[in-house]
């Protein structure tokens, strides 16, 4: 199914990120983790970006490095199967997530929030302090635990990883390219963490 989205906003913060906000169409479902092909029009090449808006939220939000044209856009219904895990279990989560990837796990913090969790702990990757997107779960009240590790600067989210007790954690959601998700799972299942703990959106 093909939605026809009012564009209601677009703003483009210090990162160079695009907050794309769409009026949320009738009868449009998802959940947290899954997300849209972006059409300008019903033929041009689609753009797949992650939701980062919460159910519960009026409109729609993505994130995005390109400005859209025109007052409406194209996009399906929400794709993938979303985080299949139990947002209510009691021990702390761990959001582990590079760039863009920040946009998936967004909408899963406020998921944990809305249930009353709120000792999370989120480690994001990106390359420099000024490439952080201006994003409310990266700013209080949602930061509390907020591990940062600037490539840039040598910092590596692995060796962030490396120094955290995992055995706190209840789960772990991870977002991002393949070969850092199949990094740090086999990092995870090394250091005894259990696989079937772990959910991506993927």
């Amino acid at each position: 199914m093909t939605y026809t989205a009012q564009i209601l906003s677009q703003t483009t913060d210090a990162a160079g990120f695009v907050h794309l906000t769409l009026a949320r169409p009738h009868a449009f479902e998802y959940m947290p983790g899954q997300f849209v092909a972006l059409r300008t029009t019903l033929d041009s090449p689609p753009v797949f970006l992650a939701l980062a808006s919460h159910p519960s939220e009026k409109d729609l939000l993505l994130l995005s490095r390109t400005r859209y044209l025109g007052k409406t856009v194209f996009i399906t219904a929400a794709q993938g199967a979303g985080f299949e895990c139990d947002f209510s279990v009691s021990k702390p989560f761990l959001f582990i997530t590079h760039g863009s990837g920040i946009s998936a796990i967004r909408p899963a913090i406020l998921e944990r929030h809305a249930r009353g969790f709120k000792y999370d702990t989120l480690l994001y990757g990106i390359q420099d302090a000024a490439s952080e997107p201006a994003l409310d779960i990266l700013t209080p009240p949602y930061s509390e635990k907020k591990i940062l590790a600037y490539s840039q600067a040598g910092d590596r989210t692995h060796s962030k990883l490396s120094a955290l007790d995992l055995a706190a954690f209840g789960a772990v959601l991870l977002i991002g390219g393949k070969v850092f998700m199949d990094d740090t799972r086999e990092m995870l299942r090394a250091r005894g963490f259990a696989l079937e703990r772990v959910y991506s959106n993927s």
